[in-house]
């Protein structure tokens, strides 16, 4: 089958895990339905705010957006419930092999999959990228430096870094996943995965799951990564915890980089004209769905994590740990 008779009927679908993402779902939502991704399905996990009664909003309006719990997960061991991202992979991937679907992608509530021009779909890219054997594609993370305003959105112009990291697509047809993993799926040996400028992409031959440093440069499309967010948003982020860990603050974190961190050399440039329509017509999708009141409750919720965190934070970075110096570096709300 060639490629262009593949990739127009292809049906592409993304999966996602959502805990107490409320305020940042349906911008989420909007922006891949925008980019013309055919199905979205996410797991909501442990969550404590209006996600539920937000996707139930969402899924009335777009059934091609459905939603689940996996609490259930909570009740197995805790070396299976720490597993919790790749058990539910696992069950996507498998459902989505019985749905016949073409491209399968796993991504974050804060990643959001982004053509360089801001127009092109996710099918006319893959039409444009994927050879006739259809191999996996990666996007390299672009991750978004902090904003000076809390709870804005993706801003044209605004700083990034690309770290060796990546997001796979993959047209679960033709290469056969042997393992699901959070970055790249473990394939058959007789499955390489190329990049979003169409070449063999190259791993680091000492660290999984990392690409090597030729890689980390601006490609045709990427995936942002907003880490960061906010001094705020980053700062209730770190109350979730980790699984593996008996702390009460999240120790995976680099740091905070701010939007005036001085070692930014990377700046979005969008198409002006491209931004401005898709601005447009976000702002008139977000408004019809009528959940203005949701969203500013989980606000609140993460404004009062945020202070709840910085103070744990001050505490921890008092008696000289190690793992909360580090992850306090570059904040300024200390």
């Amino acid at each position: 089958m060639k490629d262009n008779d593949f990739t127009n009927s292809a049906v592409v679908r993304i999966c996602a895990i959502a805990k107490d993402e409320g305020p940042y779902l349906v911008d989420w939502i909007y922006h891949h339905l925008y980019f013309g991704f055919d199905q979205i399905h996410i797991y909501v996990n442990r969550t404590t705010d209006n996600s539920l009664s937000i996707l139930q909003k969402v899924s009335e309006k777009y059934p091609q957006v459905t939603y689940e719990t996996i609490d259930w997960l909570d009740y197995c061991d805790v070396q299976v419930s720490s597993k919790l991202q790749n058990i539910a992979y696992a069950k996507d991937l498998s459902l989505s092999l019985e749905k016949h679907i073409d491209w399968w992608l796993c991504i974050d509530v804060d990643e959001y999959w982004i053509p360089n021009d801001f127009k092109t779909s996710i099918k006319d890219f893959l039409k444009k990228t994927s050879s006739d054997s259809c191999q996996p594609i990666c996007f390299q993370w672009h991750c978004e430096v902090g904003k000076s305003v809390p709870f804005s959105f993706l801003e044209n112009q605004h700083g990034y870094f690309i770290p060796p990291l990546v997001k796979t697509i993959t047209p679960i047809n033709y290469a056969d996943i042997k393992n699901v993993r959070v970055h790249v799926p473990i394939y058959d040996n007789n499955c390489a995965p190329i990049d979003a400028n169409g070449k063999r992409i190259e791993f680091d031959k000492t660290i999984n799951q990392h690409t090597t440093n030729a890689m980390r440069r601006p490609k045709k499309a990427y995936i942002v990564h907003r880490m960061f967010r906010s001094e705020i948003e980053y700062t209730a982020l770190l109350l979730r915890g980790r699984p593996s860990q008996p702390l009460s603050i999240k120790t995976n974190r680099p740091g905070y980089k701010p939007h005036n961190w001085d070692k930014i050399n990377r700046y979005f440039d969008w198409p002006k004209n491209n931004y401005l329509d898709y601005m447009s017509s976000r702002y008139t999708a977000i408004t019809d769905l009528d959940v203005g009141s949701y969203i500013n409750d989980d606000i609140e919720s993460i404004k009062l994590k945020s202070i709840k965190s910085i103070e744990i934070l001050k505490k921890l970075v008092a008696k000289g740990d190690s793992e909360a110096i580090k992850v306090a570096n570059g904040l300024t709300i200390l």
